[in-house]
């Protein structure tokens, strides 16, 4: 299970008349209730080290996901605001969200 959430802050912005919305700041968080991984073929085939490896990966994965986690949302955060922005940058507001 995967929970994401977004937080979204954005300002219009006056373009040829008409007004376009602009993300400012896009914040991501992923919280996960459990993750289970299976690698194979490590340490060039190497049965007992892959299974040893895999057994930790698994055992501690909470541990790795706090330490790494801020990775993939810095970069859905970035990804998305640009995203965003892009469909933001082709439609005035009062097109996007009608009253």
């Amino acid at each position: 299970d995967v929970t994401t959430i977004a937080y979204v802050q954005g300002e219009l912005v006056n373009r040829d008349g008409k007004e376009y919305m602009q993300v400012k700041d896009l914040r991501w968080t992923i919280e996960v209730k459990k993750a289970h991984s299976q690698f194979n073929n490590l340490f060039n085939g190497d049965k007992n080290l892959g299974t040893a490896t895999n057994n930790f990966l698994n055992d501690n994965w909470e541990d790795a996901f706090k330490t790494y986690k801020h990775l993939p949302e810095e970069a859905f955060g970035v990804l998305f605001k640009d995203l965003i922005n892009k469909v933001y940058g082709h439609f005035p507001f009062e097109e996007l969200y009608l009253p």
